[in-house]
């Protein structure tokens, strides 16, 4: 049986970071309405969905999650009236201690995983270092232009 650490560590590897797909199914909206009740059931059908978390086998009773060790899928934060749904995944070490793995957001029915803090940093370190060697060419060309030496044609 393996510890704590190492199955968050394997949950963590297993975790593949999804950004450019969306989830939806237009025949469970119809027939169905999100709120803090259905989403996780609508989530469940998804894509973003691992079946082998703790959900699918406690899925009459989510009560009884806290007790268990392993990944997890918790609802933290749901504006329903706006359609919005934040849903945490995570690895439950014990009844008090989880870390997370992965962000999912619900928008108008639409599911989308949300882009870890390294990648957010990564995209905006790279803009930044775009938009600092622009500025540092155009500098350049305008001290160039202002250094030069009087053309004679004046």
């Amino acid at each position: 049986m393996e510890n704590n650490e190492e199955g968050f560590l394997k949950q963590l590897a297993l975790h593949k970071e999804n950004l450019s797909n969306y989830w939806s199914d237009e025949q469970w909206l119809l027939s169905n309405f999100l709120d803090n009740e259905s989403v996780m059931t609508y989530f469940y059908c998804s894509i973003f969905y691992d079946k082998s978390a703790n959900n699918e086998k406690t899925k009459e009773d989510l009560k009884k999650i806290k007790y268990m060790r392993g990944l997890e899928y918790v609802l933290t934060y749901s504006l329903p009236d706006k359609g919005i749904f934040h849903i945490k995944k995570q690895y439950r070490t014990n009844e008090k201690k989880v870390t997370p793995i992965g962000i999912y957001y619900v928008y108008h029915g639409r599911i989308y995983e949300s882009p870890s803090l390294s990648r957010v940093i990564s995209s905006k370190v790279r803009n930044m270092s775009f938009f600092l060697n622009d500025s540092l060419n155009l500098l350049t060309s305008y001290l160039e232009t202002q250094n030069s030496p009087p053309s004679l044609n004046q």
